[in-house]
Protein backbone atom coordinates (compact mmCIF):
# COMPACT_ATOMS: atom_id res chain seq x y z
CA UNK A 1 0.00 0.00 0.00
CA UNK A 2 1.05 3.19 -1.22
CA UNK A 3 1.30 5.82 1.39
CA UNK A 4 1.08 9.92 0.47
CA UNK A 5 3.80 12.20 1.43
CA UNK A 6 1.56 14.72 3.16
CA UNK A 7 0.63 11.45 5.22
CA UNK A 8 3.83 11.07 6.61
CA UNK A 9 4.30 14.39 7.17
CA UNK A 10 1.90 14.41 9.53
CA UNK A 11 2.93 11.69 11.03
CA UNK A 12 6.26 13.29 12.01
CA UNK A 13 4.75 16.44 12.64
CA UNK A 14 2.40 14.88 15.31
CA UNK A 15 4.75 12.68 16.58
CA UNK A 16 6.67 15.56 17.31
CA UNK A 17 3.81 17.68 19.03
CA UNK A 18 2.47 14.56 20.81
CA UNK A 19 6.08 14.23 22.32
CA UNK A 20 6.41 17.84 23.60
CA UNK A 21 2.67 18.09 24.84
CA UNK A 22 2.52 18.97 28.78
CA UNK A 23 2.21 16.16 31.28
CA UNK A 24 0.31 16.18 34.67
CA UNK A 25 -2.83 17.06 36.07
CA UNK A 26 -5.09 18.91 33.65
CA UNK A 27 -7.25 20.25 36.74
CA UNK A 28 -3.98 21.98 37.72
CA UNK A 29 -3.34 23.97 35.35
CA UNK A 30 -5.07 27.12 34.53
CA UNK A 31 -8.16 27.29 32.78
CA UNK A 32 -8.40 28.60 29.08
CA UNK A 33 -10.99 28.75 26.89
CA UNK A 34 -9.58 26.86 23.86
CA UNK A 35 -9.40 23.08 23.22
CA UNK A 36 -8.13 20.57 24.66
CA UNK A 37 -4.59 19.25 23.82
CA UNK A 38 -5.02 18.13 20.02
CA UNK A 39 -3.92 14.32 19.53
CA UNK A 40 -3.04 13.28 16.46
CA UNK A 41 -6.12 13.24 14.97
CA UNK A 42 -6.94 15.93 16.25
CA UNK A 43 -4.35 18.41 15.07
CA UNK A 44 -4.93 18.19 10.97
CA UNK A 45 -8.51 19.42 12.47
CA UNK A 46 -8.19 22.31 14.46
CA UNK A 47 -5.98 24.04 12.03
CA UNK A 48 -8.41 26.04 10.01
CA UNK A 49 -7.48 28.16 7.12
CA UNK A 50 -10.85 29.06 5.79
CA UNK A 51 -12.13 30.38 9.00
CA UNK A 52 -9.55 33.30 9.40
CA UNK A 53 -9.94 36.21 9.26
CA UNK A 54 -7.14 38.73 7.64
CA UNK A 55 -5.10 41.04 10.27
CA UNK A 56 -2.84 43.71 9.11
CA UNK A 57 -1.48 44.52 12.47
CA UNK A 58 -0.19 42.15 14.94
CA UNK A 59 -2.38 44.05 17.48
CA UNK A 60 -4.88 41.82 16.15
CA UNK A 61 -3.58 38.56 17.50
CA UNK A 62 -4.60 36.98 21.16
CA UNK A 63 -2.25 38.72 23.70
CA UNK A 64 -0.68 34.87 24.64
CA UNK A 65 -0.40 34.63 20.70
CA UNK A 66 1.83 38.35 20.58
CA UNK A 67 4.09 36.74 23.64
CA UNK A 68 5.08 33.70 21.40
CA UNK A 69 5.73 35.62 18.42
CA UNK A 70 8.01 37.91 20.51
CA UNK A 71 6.05 41.12 19.78
CA UNK A 72 7.33 42.44 23.01
CA UNK A 73 10.76 40.70 22.92
CA UNK A 74 13.46 43.00 22.40
CA UNK A 75 16.76 42.53 19.85
CA UNK A 76 17.06 40.01 17.51
CA UNK A 77 13.95 38.01 18.67
CA UNK A 78 11.43 40.46 18.35
CA UNK A 79 9.03 40.60 15.55
CA UNK A 80 7.86 44.14 14.39
CA UNK A 81 4.84 45.26 13.47
CA UNK A 82 3.78 46.63 10.21
CA UNK A 83 4.64 50.29 10.16
CA UNK A 84 7.95 50.55 12.75
CA UNK A 85 11.16 50.04 11.35
CA UNK A 86 12.73 46.97 10.11
CA UNK A 87 15.38 45.32 8.21
CA UNK A 88 16.38 42.05 9.43
CA UNK A 89 19.72 41.13 8.26
CA UNK A 90 21.57 37.44 9.11
CA UNK A 91 23.43 39.70 11.56
CA UNK A 92 21.73 38.85 15.39
CA UNK A 93 21.76 42.82 16.44
CA UNK A 94 19.58 44.84 18.06
CA UNK A 95 17.25 45.32 15.45
CA UNK A 96 13.78 43.03 15.11
CA UNK A 97 14.49 39.29 13.32
CA UNK A 98 11.20 39.47 11.71
CA UNK A 99 8.50 42.02 9.92
CA UNK A 100 5.23 41.32 10.02
CA UNK A 101 3.51 41.10 6.62
CA UNK A 102 0.38 39.96 7.26
CA UNK A 103 -2.14 37.67 9.12
CA UNK A 104 -5.27 35.95 10.00
CA UNK A 105 -6.83 34.69 13.41
CA UNK A 106 -10.10 32.51 14.17
CA UNK A 107 -10.74 30.76 17.26
CA UNK A 108 -9.03 27.66 16.70
CA UNK A 109 -6.62 28.94 14.00
CA UNK A 110 -3.51 31.09 13.50
CA UNK A 111 -1.59 32.15 10.32
CA UNK A 112 1.31 34.67 10.58
CA UNK A 113 3.22 35.87 7.18
CA UNK A 114 6.81 37.83 7.93
CA UNK A 115 10.16 38.70 6.20
CA UNK A 116 13.22 37.24 7.59
CA UNK A 117 16.83 37.46 6.80
CA UNK A 118 17.99 35.16 4.29
CA UNK A 119 21.30 34.96 1.88
CA UNK A 120 21.87 38.12 0.25
CA UNK A 121 18.78 39.65 1.17
CA UNK A 122 15.15 38.55 2.46
CA UNK A 123 12.67 35.98 2.28
CA UNK A 124 9.61 35.48 3.42
CA UNK A 125 8.18 32.99 6.18
CA UNK A 126 4.93 32.02 7.59
CA UNK A 127 3.56 29.66 10.87
CA UNK A 128 0.79 28.26 11.68
CA UNK A 129 -0.79 28.09 14.81
CA UNK A 130 -3.32 26.20 16.93
CA UNK A 131 -5.79 27.10 20.00
CA UNK A 132 -5.27 23.72 22.63
CA UNK A 133 -6.28 24.09 26.41
CA UNK A 134 -1.90 24.76 27.10
CA UNK A 135 -2.09 27.80 24.41
CA UNK A 136 -1.13 28.18 21.06
CA UNK A 137 1.01 25.84 19.28
CA UNK A 138 3.05 26.01 16.14
CA UNK A 139 2.17 23.52 13.81
CA UNK A 140 3.59 24.28 10.49
CA UNK A 141 5.99 26.52 9.01
CA UNK A 142 6.74 27.37 5.63
CA UNK A 143 9.47 29.83 3.02
CA UNK A 144 6.96 31.98 1.06
CA UNK A 145 7.09 34.85 -0.99
CA UNK A 146 5.75 38.46 -0.19
CA UNK A 147 1.51 37.97 0.14
CA UNK A 148 -0.57 40.83 -0.28
CA UNK A 149 -4.19 39.86 1.05
CA UNK A 150 -4.77 36.35 3.24
CA UNK A 151 -5.82 34.81 0.48
CA UNK A 152 -2.52 34.77 -1.18
CA UNK A 153 -1.13 33.76 2.21
CA UNK A 154 -3.62 31.19 2.41
CA UNK A 155 -2.11 29.69 -1.00
CA UNK A 156 1.20 30.02 -0.58
CA UNK A 157 0.86 27.71 2.81
CA UNK A 158 -1.86 25.16 1.54
CA UNK A 159 -1.59 21.77 2.67
CA UNK A 160 -1.24 19.83 -0.32
CA UNK A 161 -3.38 16.99 -0.43
CA UNK A 162 -2.33 13.09 0.65
CA UNK A 163 -2.30 11.97 -3.41
CA UNK A 164 -0.27 15.05 -4.18
CA UNK A 165 3.72 14.14 -5.43
CA UNK A 166 6.41 16.63 -3.31
CA UNK A 167 7.59 19.04 -5.07
CA UNK A 168 10.44 17.76 -7.90
CA UNK A 169 13.22 20.89 -7.95
CA UNK A 170 12.40 23.99 -9.23
CA UNK A 171 11.92 23.03 -12.75
CA UNK A 172 7.90 22.16 -12.40
CA UNK A 173 5.45 24.25 -10.80
CA UNK A 174 4.53 23.11 -7.30
CA UNK A 175 1.50 25.34 -6.23
CA UNK A 176 -0.22 28.66 -8.57
CA UNK A 177 -0.80 31.33 -6.91
CA UNK A 178 -3.02 33.98 -8.75
CA UNK A 179 -2.04 32.09 -12.14
CA UNK A 180 1.58 32.69 -11.03
CA UNK A 181 4.03 29.32 -10.07
CA UNK A 182 4.82 29.73 -6.52
CA UNK A 183 7.78 27.72 -5.76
Amino acid sequence: MTVGWCAWMRVILLAGVAGCSRSGDVSTQAPSAGLNDPTQTDIGRLYDPKALVELRSLQGFPAELQAQLGVNATGYARIADVGEDCNPTAAHGADPGRCFILGGISKTSALVAFKVADHGGQSGGASAYVRAKSGWLKIREWRIGFPSTLRQLQEMTSFPPDDRKPPAGFDKCFRMVDGKCSY
